[in-house]
């Protein structure tokens, strides 16, 4: 099974034009860009206000006040860390950089 073309392909009829060693289910890869996209901007939107909210606290920031922002803080690094490269990457289907041990000499 493994030698056949159709299995790799990703396509029950096979296609993507020929043997795909990384075929994909291109209905589910849509949807997990829906899905991906969705979650950055409302990271992104609801962090950022959150973050707006507590600069226009006009009094002294307490200790939750100081939690929250530091919790807004790692949520909108992760957004832009993790959520957005995987976005980049469920786009493209394959990573399309340099190998890491490879030097440029």
């Amino acid at each position: 099974r493994a030698a056949d073309p159709e299995a790799w392909s990703g396509s029950p009829n096979g296609s993507l034009g020929g043997w795909d060693p990384f075929g994909r289910d291109e209905e589910l890869a849509k949807l997990e860009i829906a899905v991906l996209a969705v979650t950055f901007a409302v990271a992104v939107v609801g962090n950022g206000s959150v973050l707006l909210a507590l600069r226009r606290t006009p009094r002294k920031a307490s200790r939750m006040h100081l939690f929250i922002r530091h919790l807004s803080l790692a949520d909108l690094v992760v957004a832009f860390f993790q959520v957005l490269p995987q976005l980049c990457w469920e786009v493209t289907h394959r990573f399309h950089g340099p190998d890491g041990s490879t030097t440029a000499g």
